[in-house]
């Protein structure tokens, strides 16, 4: 009898298990924003979402709305996020007003950061991948490192002299990392998407 109710335990946790794995993994299909190709997304993904708002602010000319977060899931009507990042930017006749609010870096998976953005609400979604965030920041710290830490380890004070060996064993390193940070950032550059539903 302990036997069977040990199984069936097992049996239970291996089915939740299995359901979280599959909520994991579940993907979910956006539009690229001029043409009809269609890529998967899973949930979970860093989104950018470019909002159409208007502007009912007394002398207000023009008003713009971004929206960050993870994505959590694609609808027919809309798209759900937990939000990490919102902000706001409001042209007046005389002034802009630009605004952020932060939610949480780690978003806690419950209403209070969770938010529904219908298709008619969405301009534009921009997904940049990882490899080109960490690309432009190698890329400028190979840029720094050429321009001014190479030049500065090079001198010799004392003398006032360029020791052109450690200057050059320095810089083409650098303008090697510099490159290929810059070329792969401009390479994986920031995709813009829309919902498939949307015209």
């Amino acid at each position: 009898m302990k036997v069977i109710g040990l199984i069936f335990i097992l049996q239970i946790i291996s089915f939740f298990s299995s359901a979280q794995t599959e909520q994991v993994n579940e993907k979910f299909a956006l539009k690229r924003f001029n043409s009809n190709r269609i890529k998967y997304f899973e949930r979970g993904t860093y989104l950018s979402f470019d909002l159409n708002d208007s502007c009912y602010e007394i002398n207000c000319l023009n008003k713009k709305h971004y929206v960050n977060g993870q994505l959590v899931h694609v609808a027919d009507t809309g798209i759900t996020i937990d939000v990490t990042l919102e902000e706001y930017k409001m042209y007046f006749l005389d002034s802009i007003l630009e605004f952020k609010l932060w939610a949480d870096f780690v978003p806690v998976p419950n209403q209070k950061h969770r938010l529904f953005i219908p298709n008619e609400r969405i301009s534009m979604i921009k997904f940049q991948p990882n490899i080109s965030r960490y690309s432009g920041i190698i890329g400028t710290i190979g840029f720094f490192s050429a321009t001014i830490i190479a030049p500065i380890i090079s001198i010799n004070y004392k003398k006032g002299l360029m020791n052109s060996n450690v200057y050059f064993a320095t810089l083409v390193p650098s303008l090697i990392i510099s490159s290929s940070g810059f070329v792969s950032y401009f390479v994986f550059k920031t995709r813009k998407f829309k919902p498939v539903n949307s015209r």
